[in-house]
């Protein structure tokens, strides 16, 4: 995660996942474009990168990916 200059919340090697949980300082313009960088840079490297923002509906992410949470939660 170091050559992409981020630090996920959360790691998931096997399933090659990154999650991340983004608060209110999320919204500012810079830390957004910031936040693409980062996004795309893990992705580039294979990640599949998740974000919780604290505006959504984590249930609906949740459920929306049941071989990294599980089909129950």
């Amino acid at each position: 995660m170091e050559k992409c200059k981020s630090r996920p919340d959360f790691i998931y090697d096997e399933e090659q996942t990154v999650i991340y949980i983004d608060g209110p300082s999320h919204d500012y313009p810079g830390r957004c474009r910031r936040d693409l960088e980062q996004t795309e840079c893990m992705e580039d490297r294979g990640y599949l990168v998740l974000r919780f923002g604290y505006q959504d509906d984590w249930a609906k992410l949740i459920a929306k990916y049941p071989d990294i949470f599980g089909r129950k939660f």
